[in-house]
């Protein structure tokens, strides 16, 4: 079974780990010399850690963005979620934008609804044409895996 599994360019998840990586140092670098000197407590610096935590949050998450369609279904990390999508839910891909003026995704069509897959970011109509053939990938992905699934009751 063919496996389909894509991510952003290294270099722009590394891009964006270093832009986190250099707002935390923005936030710590200036608050070390009033900790290291006695005149704040370590309470003190309680929101810088949880800037700082935040932002590693986010690097992490950078770092993770991807999809990948195989014979148990689709999984795919989004920046806020990580979503197991199984074979027998999935009914299709689309692309397009939530709303009239919103920016385009691959969108999964499950039974229950649809979702983006928004690993790429959103596209305007300018680069449409790498969104439709992500999806048009994904369709003979599914295709393929239907086809080598048995019939149930047979």
């Amino acid at each position: 079974m063919e496996v389909i599994s894509k991510s952003p360019p290294l270099w722009a998840r590394i891009t964006g780990v270093l832009f986190c990586i250099g707002v935390s140092a923005v936030f710590v670098v200036p608050n070390t010399q009033d900790y290291s000197s006695g005149r704040a407590s370590a309470v003190a610096f309680a929101p810088v850690a949880a800037i700082v935590m935040l932002l590693m949050a986010c690097a992490y998450r950078m770092m993770r963005l991807s999809f990948r369609a195989d014979a148990s279904g689709l999984v795919i990390r989004n920046y806020l979620s990580t979503r197991l999508v199984p074979l027998a839910q999935i009914t299709g891909f689309g692309v397009g934008g939530r709303f009239l003026l919103s920016p385009n995704f691959v969108r999964v069509i499950t039974s229950s609804g649809t979702f983006p897959i928004s690993v790429y970011g959103g596209e305007h109509d300018l680069f449409l044409d790498r969104l439709l053939d992500i999806a048009d990938e994904l369709d003979d992905w599914l295709e393929a895996a239907r086809a080598r699934q048995p019939v149930d009751g047979t």
